[in-house]
């Protein structure tokens, strides 16, 4: 069900206006309304054409300029942890997990420009060995702008013109 919660800061003009929607059903937001859309671990429990869906919808509806921030498993490192259960996701729920490239792809063909990449606990001695090393929880850096060796993904895009 839509839920909305408002938000008074000070230290931001105009109003902060949280909405908890299905974010592959982004139909009631105007064209070129948001300025900005947070998918925080979110588009792996939907499945591949959904989430295209849900990137394209998210393009349409912000404004120039507005960034979609999204975070993400990384399926690089995902598929090293689960490989000796099975090689499936790490949650039952997960429709699909993309490896940095595929979403990046992605992202870029729902027309946005990525501002950063950076990735969440790096796990170097994982992603060189191809074994997963559960002290790399803790011995790796927390953020890395080696996405490809890090367990989350994190991507920054903006909505340019063209």
């Amino acid at each position: 069900m839509y839920k909305e919660i408002k938000i008074d800061l000070e230290d931001v003009s105009g109003d902060v206006v949280l909405h908890f929607n299905d974010m592959t059903e982004l139909d009631s937001f105007d064209d070129n309304s948001v300025g900005f859309v947070w998918s925080g671990q979110s588009i792996e429990h939907v499945s591949k054409e959904a989430g295209e869906k849900m990137c394209r919808s998210v393009h349409r509806v912000l404004k120039e300029g507005g960034a979609f921030c999204l975070d993400t498993p990384n399926r690089l490192l995902t598929q090293i942890h689960t490989r000796d259960v099975g090689g499936g996701f790490i949650h039952p729920e997960h429709f699909i997990e993309y490896t940095p490239m595929q979403l990046d792809s992605l992202l870029r063909k729902s027309g946005f420009f990525i501002a950063h990449r950076l990735g969440v606990r790096e796990m170097l001695k994982t992603a060189q060995s191809g074994i997963f090393f559960y002290e790399d929880f803790v011995a790796g850096a927390e953020i890395s702008e080696n996405i490809e060796a890090s367990y989350i993904q994190y991507f920054h895009c903006l909505k340019m013109s063209h």
